[in-house]
Formats: C-alpha cells, structure tokens, sequence
C-alpha cells in the first residue's frame, strides 16, 4: 500500500496559482526567484511574489520576467519592473549574471497590479504591473520641524541652546539704531559787571595852585 501525503499536494496545488486573489494592486515581498529557460528558447527569471498586508497576507502571486530581445517595448517592461525592484540601470552596467539577477531580487518589496485571466478554463493570477514600494508618507505641510535641545550636562559645558525653530516662525526686524540723546544747549553767561570806577578827581581851582 502506497501512502499519499494528500494535505502536501493540496497546498502545492494552491500555492500553483488555481486559487488566485482578487484582482487589486498588493504590497508583496519577493519569496523566491530563479533563472529558467522558456518553451521557447528565451531566458526568463521565475519569482514568486509574497503577499505582505491584508486579507491575503501570505499567499503567493507568481510572475515571470521574460527577456525578449527581438521585441523592444517587452524589453522596456523587463527593465522597468526590474528597476521599480531596485535593480537599475547602474545594476546591470555591471553585467550581472542571470542567476545573479534572479538571487538578488529576493527578499526586495514592491507593489504589483494583479489581474485575472482565463487559462485552459481556469481563472489564473496574472501580474500586470510591477511598481516601487511604498514609501514612508512625507510629513504634512506647514508641520513644526522638531530641534533638539542641548542637555543641562551639555548646558553646563558651555554649550550655547539650539534656537527653537518652527515653521511659522518669523523673521524679527533688525532693531533701529537709537538716536543719539540730544545734547542740551546752555546759554551763554552773562558778563560779569566790572565795578564801576571812579570818577576822575578834577583839578583844582587855579586859586589853590600854588604860584
């Protein structure tokens, strides 16, 4: 007798892609990434996408990144969602391996367009888009940037306080020079009067002048 491990088979049937999400755009990391050669002879790079957030944390989107020389605008898309993964034109001025390319995609997040198509009358995942990851949302406008202030240790040592700054802060109006006090005005001193001097002694009679 011949034991099965159905509830293995099971699992790998679903992670195969014939219970897909639906359609949206998700946040996911990738899990796992290898070269492959496909049917038709071009060199691809088979990843599966990790669902990172939401309902369907944890269950895999898988996509191939097809090189298709012969064909520029497939070759422009290969190129884009490689760099939208961080694998940029720098990246590749490198020359890297294919394998290489596939090892250093894992573990790199991004956000893809997931869409659903009909195969063999089945509803298969089909990534449609492969865009950046989100970033850390900037601050709002007109918020108060925060300045650290100087510890009292720091303050002890002659430190000199970092100026509070916020962002609707204005800029003070340099101060007026002060006007010079007036210089008070002192009048002239009087003269002083000089004593009035004596009359001259007239000369005496020509009958007291002796002869």
């Amino acid at each position: 007798m011949t034991t099965v491990p159905w509830a293995d088979l099971q699992k790998a049937a679903g992670e195969a892609g014939f219970d897909p999400v639906p359609a949206s755009m998700y946040d996911v990391i990738v899990d796992k990434a290898a070269h492959k050669t496909a049917g038709s002879g071009k060199n691809m790079i088979v990843t599966t996408f990790k669902i990172e957030s939401g309902p369907y944390a944890g269950k895999p989107v898988f996509n191939q990144f097809v090189l298709s020389p012969e064909n520029a605008n497939a070759l422009a898309f290969f190129f884009r969602h490689m760099a939208a993964l961080g694998l940029n034109e720098a990246y590749f001025a490198a020359n890297p391996q294919l394998e290489r390319v596939a090892a250093d995609l894992i573990g790199r997040r991004c956000r893809i367009q997931v869409s659903i198509r009909q195969w063999q009358g089945t509803d298969r995942k089909q990534v449609d888009n492969v865009l950046p990851a989100v970033s850390a949302a900037p601050a709002p406008a007109g918020a108060t940037p925060q300045v650290a202030t100087p510890s009292p240790s720091a303050a002890a040592n002659g430190a000199a306080a970092a100026p509070q700054v916020t962002a609707t802060s204005t800029v003070a109006a340099p101060p007026q020079p002060t006007a010079a006090p007036p210089v008070p005005t002192v009048a002239p001193s009087a003269p002083t009067a000089q004593p009035a001097q004596p009359a001259a002694t007239p000369p005496p009679p020509a009958s007291d002048l002796p002869f």
